[in-house]
């Protein structure tokens, strides 16, 4: 039996990560925050794309990682995410605040997650309410 030809993708179903590149993950967190089996795991899929002699296959993986996280003081934060609220944040850190129904009420709050991540798996996270404009 000759190794398959073609190359194995893979994506990210569920879960604070993000594909980086071919062979790149990187954990972000999202609105699901720290709390819950959620925020501990990335479930991953490899996907086959089959060819004369294999069909297409697809496996999933789960990724399970510590987190101890606690509220505190960010120094230097190295990720965001918005908890709450009618905005975004994209890769670079940005906010981006997206349109509110007409019959929201005024004002209205965003909440912004700042967190620190270290190698340790020790994680400190701020909340910070912001109006939105």
């Amino acid at each position: 039996m000759k190794p398959p030809e073609t190359l194995i993708d893979w994506f990210v179903v569920q879960g604070p990560g993000v594909k980086t590149g071919r062979e790149g993950l990187e954990v972000r967190f999202n609105r699901h925050g720290f709390e819950g089996y959620r925020a501990r795991e990335i479930v991953l899929a490899a996907v086959y794309p089959g060819d004369g002699e294999f069909r297409r296959s697809v496996q999933q993986a789960i990724v399970r990682f510590p987190l101890r996280a606690r509220e505190g003081k960010v120094e230097n934060p190295n990720g965001f995410y918005i908890r709450e609220g009618a905005a975004r944040v994209n890769d670079r850190g940005e906010i981006t605040f997206l349109p509110l129904p007409p019959r929201a009420k005024r004002p209205a709050f965003v909440t912004l997650c700042a967190y620190d991540r270290k190698a340790s798996c020790e994680t400190t996270y701020e909340f910070r309410r912001l109006e939105h404009p």
